[in-house]
């Protein structure tokens, strides 16, 4: 359910394009890691799939989500969401995100 979680606040963040740049360009990449975020000191290197994604599993492993906080795909993407990508609406985003890992249950 994790994967499943993440891979749809991926596709949210950027529709899964390694190259996506968000509004103001502070954010970029396949996770829309933010310069002053997740993405801090990264430079380029935000848009490089493989090293973005380590990033994202090193937080990740930090914030300790294990199965006891989920049990479907829809709450690992809301945790997920709330936990580490942080988007500047978390409920609005969360719920949206749920609704399409969900998809996959």
């Amino acid at each position: 359910p994790l994967i499943a979680g993440a891979l749809a606040n991926a596709w949210h963040e950027s529709g899964w394009n390694p190259e996506a740049v968000g509004p103001g360009g502070g954010a970029v990449g396949f996770w829309q890691l933010h310069e002053d975020g997740l993405g801090h000191g990264m430079g380029a290197k935000r848009l490089n799939a493989r090293k973005a994604t380590a990033r994202i599993i090193r937080f990740t492993d930090k914030q300790k989500l294990t199965t006891r906080h989920f049990r479907t795909p829809g709450q690992a993407a809301d945790i997920f969401c709330r936990k580490v990508m942080r988007p500047k609406h978390p409920d609005k985003d969360a719920r949206k995100r749920a609704r399409t890992a969900d998809i996959v249950n």
